[in-house]
């Protein structure tokens, strides 16, 4: 399932993908999706959602706390990095 969204207000980087993500994970449970593999070219995102960093603010820690709750939702769920130029053709 692929989409695009806008937001109607300013967020930094960080929290678009973060909401980007949770919006997602939201819309494919509503959907009756079991597994779901999702794709960001944030590498901080990634490796915070994926244990491999610490989310040491308190709004990213909240987004993280929201994604761990949607996890238990299905029977997999991956996020993989991608190189910013794979996004950019998806736009495109």
């Amino acid at each position: 399932m692929e989409f695009a969204i806008k937001f109607d207000f300013k967020a930094s980087n960080n929290e678009a993908e973060y909401k980007a993500l949770v919006l997602g994970m939201k819309m494919a449970q509503d959907a009756g999706a079991s597994y779901l593999l999702a794709y960001s070219d944030s590498q901080l995102i990634v490796k915070q959602v994926n244990r491999e960093y610490e989310a040491k603010e308190d709004s990213m820690a909240q987004y993280l706390q929201q994604i761990e709750e949607l996890k238990i939702n299905f029977r997999s769920f991956q996020l993989q990095q991608i190189p910013r130029e794979e996004t950019i053709k998806q736009i495109l």
